[in-house]
């Protein structure tokens, strides 16, 4: 009689046993991987993304990504209310000789970090995408195992960013500080609803 077990890939199989391996398991990113320390300058860059109104959060969003100069791009936020199920959309274009443009939408969600974004949260973004489209979810929280499993073993065309990856961009961009977004950046999306392009550019400048 045969056992059946889940081992880690590559570990020893012993005579008779039927193993199950997890394929996924190398791609899978834990909680803590997702996450910054609990009290290092990127959590509390994180609490104060986290801390902001909805809206507002979701204007950042689309600001961080409009900051990406490396990419020929357009990103615009949904309107407050009626949204369709989804809080931004745009196109990426690949560079001539190709000149083409991918299509995507995306979804964020402001949870605490001990609040994680489930498979149904990731459903309702696939739901909506339309023929040819890709997704981009963005949480200020971390995504489940299963949530992350479903998206690998379905192919389904959608990145997903937690807290760890929005801080990232964050910091790559040079749009924070210490434990703190650049005070000029921000001011202007949360005032203005721009990208803050010229203000994140001076509060730079030595």
């Amino acid at each position: 009689m045969s056992t059946r077990t889940v081992r880690p890939f590559g570990a020893a199989i012993k005579k008779g046993e039927t193993v199950t391996i997890d394929i996924w398991r190398p791609e899978i990113r834990s909680k803590s991987s997702q996450l910054p320390d609990e009290g290092s300058d990127d959590d509390l860059l994180l609490q104060q993304l986290a801390n902001l109104q909805p809206f507002d959060f979701e204007r950042v969003v689309v600001a961080v990504f409009k900051e990406i100069r490396e990419v020929t791009h357009h990103i615009e936020g949904t309107r407050a209310t009626g949204d369709g199920g989804f809080d931004f959309f745009g196109h990426f274009v690949l560079q001539r000789p190709l000149d083409y443009a991918i299509h995507f939408r995306g979804e964020v969600k402001r949870y605490a970090r001990t609040t994680a974004v489930a498979p149904k949260d990731v459903s309702r973004l696939v739901a909506r995408l339309g023929r040819q489209e890709y997704g981009l979810f963005v949480t200020t929280s971390y995504f489940t195992e299963q949530a992350q499993k479903e998206v690998l073993a379905d192919s389904y065309p959608i990145h997903l960013i937690p807290g760890a990856g929005l801080v990232k961009m964050l910091r790559f961009l040079n749009l924070a500080e210490g434990s703190e977004i650049r005070k000029a950046w921000l001011d202007s999306v949360l005032t203005t609803g721009s990208s803050g392009r010229s203000a994140a550019r001076s509060a730079a400048e030595p």
